[in-house]
């Protein structure tokens, strides 16, 4: 049952999330490819960040 809420949480942050990023990322895309390289690399290093912190506050 504790791992019905986190699968819960994951869909709700894609929902929320990924039109912004889609957007943003675009929005990078049309301004400039490095910098959309870059978004793409904090990406990928904040997402696992962020998703750490709920499993420290539960514990």
């Amino acid at each position: 049952m504790s791992e019905k809420p986190k699968d819960v949480s994951l869909l709700f942050l894609c929902q929320c999330w990924m039109p912004c990023l889609q957007f943003l990322y675009t929005l990078a895309m049309y301004i400039s490819r490095p910098i959309a390289v870059w978004y793409a690399i904090c990406i990928v290093f904040f997402v696992p960040n962020v998703a750490k912190v709920p499993k420290h506050i539960s514990d």
